[in-house]
C-alpha cells in the first residue's frame, strides 16, 4: 500500500522494500518527508490477519533513545532545568557518577553496551544492577554505544524530576505537537493488538550483547521486545517506545523545522547535533549518530546527516540542511533467527537509503 510521492521517482525504493518482505521481515513501512511534505508512505508484507497498514504500530527499540530521551533532554535543557555538565552523582549514586548528562547522551559514560539483567528480582533490583555495573573506561574517555548508559540517564531524570520517565516524556512530545508515539506499560495484551506488528518473545540480546536465537514461539504484540525494558515494566530510556512510520517522520521533521527556525529549542538541538562526548574519534553526537566514513547504513547521504537504528529493524535518518527525513520500520525479529535477519537488514539499508536520496534529488 502506497500513499503520497512520485510513483516513478520512488520505484526503486518500493521495489527494494517489496523484495525484503518475507526474506528479511514479515512487514515494513517506510516514510519519506521533504520539508514537512510526505513524499512516500509505503507499507509491505503482512501483519496478521491482514496486510501491513501505513499506521501499523512498531516496537521502535533503540529509536526510543533519540525520540523519547533526547527530546526530553532537549526540552529540559532549553528551559534551563537541566545542564549538559550536570553530573549523575548529583542525584544518583552510581558507578559512573562522574559522568555528565552530555556524556550519557553521547554514549561516553564508559558503561558496556549491554547486559541482560532481566532476571533481576524486580525493577528496583534491575535498577541497582545497572547503577553498580563496572565501567569499561572512565567517563568522557571512550565512546561506547551503551544501553546501560541510557538506562542510567533515565533513572537520573526520574530521580531528579520526581516522575516516571513516560510521564516526563509525554509532555515534551506534546509541546512539539506530536502524537502517536507512546510507551506501553506491561498491562497485558492490548485490546487493539492487531494494530501492533508482532515480535518474538524469545529473541533479542543475550549476555554481553550477543544475538540469541529465537527461543520461543510466543508472539508479542504491544509488549516491548527488549528484555531489560520489559523487566522495568515496559518503560525505559533506551527502549520501550511504540509508533507508526508517519509519527516517527513527523517527530524528525518537527525537530528539523525547529532547528531551521533557530528557535530556542532549535538552538539547543544545534548544540546537541554538533557535539561529541568522548575524547576519542567517534561518529556519535549527543543522541544521534552520523554516517561512518567507511560505509553507513544511510548509504551516501548529503553532508550533515544524522540518524539512529533500532534492534527490531527500525531506523531514522535526517538531513538538517535539506529538511529530509527517511524512516524505515519493520519487525525483522519475528519468525526468523535474529542473526540471519540482522545481516540481511545491514545489506538492505544502504541501497534503500541511496535510492531515497536519489529520488529526493541528491546527485
Amino acid at each position: 500500500m502506497t500513499t503520497g510521492g512520485d510513483s516513478a521517482a520512488f520505484a526503486t525504493v518500493r521495489r527494494l522494500l517489496d523484495e525484503g518482505a518475507g526474506p528479511i521481515y514479515p512487514g515494513a513501512v517506510a516514510c519519506v518527508m521533504d520539508a514537512g511534505q510526505v513524499r512516500l508512505l509505503h507499507a509491505v508484507g503482512r501483519v496478521p490477519p491482514g496486510p501491513t497498514r501505513p499506521d501499523t504500530q512498531y516496537d521502535l527499540a533503540s529509536l526510543t533513545k533519540p525520540i523519547a530521551t533526547l527530546t526530553l533532554a532537549a526540552d529540559l535543557l532549553t528551559s534551563g532545568a537541566l545542564g549538559l555538565g550536570d553530573r549523575l552523582r548529583d542525584v544518583l549514586p552510581c558507578s559512573v557518577g562522574d559522568a555528565t548528562v552530555a556524556e550519557a547522551l553521547g554514549h561516553a559514560t564508559g558503561l558496556p553496551a549491554h547486559r541482560d539483567l532481566s532476571s533481576a528480582d524486580g525493577p528496583d533490583a534491575l535498577r541497582a544492577a545497572v547503577l553498580s555495573e563496572a565501567p569499561l573506561a572512565p567517563p568522557g574517555t571512550r565512546t561506547i554505544y551503551s544501553d546501560l548508559g541510557y538506562m542510567a540517564l533515565g533513572f537520573y531524570l526520574e530521580a531528579r524530576f520526581g516522575a516516571p520517565l513516560d510521564a516526563l516524556v509525554a509532555p515534551a512530545l506534546a509541546r512539539l505537537g506530536l502524537a502517536g508515539l507512546h510507551y506501553r506499560r506491561d498491562t497485558g495484551d492490548p485490546a487493539d493488538r492487531e494494530r501492533y506488528a508482532p515480535t518474538d518473545a524469545g529473541s533479542g540480546y543475550g549476555p554481553d550483547a550477543s544475538p540469541r536465537p529465537v527461543g520461543s514461539s510466543d508472539e508479542r504484540r504491544g509488549a516491548v521486545h527488549d528484555a531489560n525494558a520489559a523487566a522495568l515494566g515496559g518503560v525505559a530510556a533506551h527502549a520501550g517506545l511504540f509508533g507508526d512510520a508517519l509519527s516517527v517522520a513527523r517527530w524528525a521533521d518537527r525537530l528539523l523545522a525547529e532547528h531551521a527556525a533557530r528557535s530556542p529549542f532549535g538552538r539547543t538541538l544545534d548544540v546537541l547535533w554538533t557535539t561529541g562526548a568522548g575524547r576519542d574519534a567517534s561518529t556519535w553526537r549527543l543522541g544521534l549518530d552520523t554516517p561512518s566514513p567507511g560505509g553507513s547504513t544511510a548509504g551516501h547521504p548529503p553532508p550533515g546527516a544524522l540518524g539512529h537504528l533500532g534492534y527490531t529493524g527500525t531506523s531514522v535518518w535526517m538531513v538538517p540542511a535539506r529538511r529530509w527525513t527517511v524512516v524505515l520500520l519493520s519487525n525483522r525479529v519475528h519468525g526468523r533467527p535474529d542473526a540471519e535477519t540482522a545481516t540481511a537488514m545491514r545489506r538492505l539499508r544502504p541501497g534503500f537509503h541511496d535510492a531515497v536520496w536519489a529520488a529526493l534529488g541528491n546527485r
